[in-house]
């Protein structure tokens, strides 16, 4: 049962595990070594940077304060527009609103003298009545 061929063929799963990471821990060693060996190669390469910061290039597009000016006292002309049209628009609101507020209490005091008859009518309608019976 000591036989080596015997012990050779029949490994325990411990072991064969362990030649397995021992194999891929290797494999990754060697693939370590050979990236670093192309990055040390390609380092005494020129390195280049893109887009070059070194070439600047005119901008014909650019917004000048001029420009800026023009669109800023073109803004303020609109916002001036909109201001008086809503001024213009608040007063009219405000007439009309008064208009209906006059209405209102011109039909509330309708309403009240209406209410002062028709109790005037009551009282002559009660005295009537007594009268005749």
């Amino acid at each position: 049962m000591n036989d080596p061929g015997m012990m050779a063929q029949l490994l325990p799963p411990a072991e064969i595990a362990a030649w397995l990471a021992c194999a891929t821990f290797t494999t990754m060693l060697f693939n370590q070594l050979a990236q670093a060996r192309a990055n040390l190669l390609e380092k005494k390469s020129r390195n280049e940077i893109s887009p070059d910061p070194l070439n600047v290039r005119p901008i014909s597009d650019a917004v000048t304060e001029r420009v800026c000016l023009g669109r800023h006292v073109g803004l303020e002309k609109q916002m001036d527009e909109m201001r008086s049209d809503r001024k213009a628009e608040v007063t009219i609101l405000h007439e009309k609103v008064n208009g209906v507020a006059r209405e209102v209490s011109e039909l509330a005091a309708a309403t009240g003298l209406q209410t002062q008859r028709l109790a005037q009518i009551d009282a002559k309608l009660d005295r009537v009545i007594e009268r005749h019976n």
